[in-house]
């Protein structure tokens, strides 16, 4: 592996660091150092350059990880309604089952209390 030059070192310091003081403590090189490497017009356009390509990538990043979580986001919305959905509707059905199974009359005119007697009008 070659070894990483001043200026290597400097750009990915700059890059990955907010401010000229932490970028020069991060590559061990002085502030002042930074800022010639900076007054310099290649130097310049590589950092720039490089600083353009960092932001495309991360925007791509979040423009394919934005169709993903929107997808997610959606399915589980749906998820949730439709348990929310079920849910009320089983509590509904369970309440108006009780209500009913406490009022049964047949055709005899008996009540569900009289079941076994009443099990010939349940089977037809």
């Amino acid at each position: 592996m070659p070894k990483q030059t001043n200026k290597g070192k400097a750009l990915a310091a700059l890059l990955a660091n907010g401010s000229i003081r932490d970028a020069a403590k991060a590559c061990r090189l002085s502030e002042e150092t930074l800022y010639r490497f900076l007054r310099d017009p290649a130097f310049l356009k590589e950092y720039r350059d490089a600083g353009r390509q960092t932001v495309e990538n991360a925007i791509r990043k979040l423009q394919k990880a934005t169709g993903e979580a929107v997808e997610t986001l959606q399915r589980n919305l749906h998820f949730a309604k439709t348990r929310r959905w079920k849910a009320g509707r089983l509590k509904s059905f369970s309440k108006m089952r009780s209500k009913v199974s406490n009022c049964w009359t047949f055709s005899n005119g008996s009540t569900r209390s009289n079941y076994k007697q009443n099990e010939h009008f349940i089977s037809t």
